[in-house]
């Protein structure tokens, strides 16, 4: 420690080509070597307690809350995981809260319900324009419905005319069938023959006699 008190007087730079300066510089590198050989154990010392006081903040962070430890987030000043989740939970100015985003998710809901609703609407004023087109036609041809009706009845009568002319016509051919048996039978016999002749003859003379009397008149 003398070396030590005696080197630390000297303040000027020693001059090692002489006695003194070489005696000076031999003193401080003596110094200095009983300088760290005293610092060692102090600074063992403090690791030993920094040793305890990080194990004692281990000990109690496994045994109370695990979510005070501080994250290794970058940066020199790096926050705990429970403050990092405590500001991931707190709502920022640039992103919606949780409230904010459940109501945007029902208001897109409610449009997608709105556009639904409205497909169907427009679908049904399509088909109800499509029934007014018919209901149109339909009219047009209401229209035409007396006339129509006054032709079926037209040839619902012209039907049953038809039949009672093919009845008797029907009834005209039965006629004309047994005149003709009766003429067949007339002419297979004299007399008949004879009647016949004579019908015509007189049939004849009936016939000259009438322009006589009207050149008479």
């Amino acid at each position: 420690m003398s070396n030590h008190q005696v080197s630390s007087q000297y303040t000027h730079t020693p001059d090692l080509l002489s006695l003194e300066g070489l005696d000076d510089f031999l003193c401080g590198l003596i110094d200095e070597l009983f300088h760290v050989e005293a610092e060692g154990p102090q600074e063992n010392s403090s690791r030993a307690e920094l040793a305890l006081i990080e194990n004692d903040i281990i000990d109690d962070i496994e045994n109370n809350d695990r979510g005070n430890v501080v994250s290794a987030l970058p940066g020199l000043f790096a926050r705990s995981a429970a403050a990092a989740k405590s500001i991931d939970e707190r709502p920022s100015l640039f992103e919606g809260d949780a409230d904010t985003n459940q109501w945007l998710l029902r208001v897109k809901l409610l449009e997608s319900q709105l556009d639904y609703r409205t497909n169907e609407l427009q679908e049904s004023l399509r088909r109800m324009r499509w029934l007014e087109n018919e209901l149109a036609s339909r009219e047009d041809q209401v229209k035409y419905l007396p006339e129509l009706l006054k032709r079926s009845v037209d040839a619902t009568r012209y039907e049953l005319e038809l039949d009672d002319l093919k009845l008797k016509l029907e009834f005209l051919t039965s006629e004309l069938s047994s005149a003709n048996e009766q003429l067949a039978t007339i002419k297979a016999n004299w007399l008949g023959r004879l009647s016949l002749w004579l019908a015509s003859k007189k049939a004849d003379m009936e016939r000259t006699e009438q322009p006589i009397c009207e050149a008479s008149d």
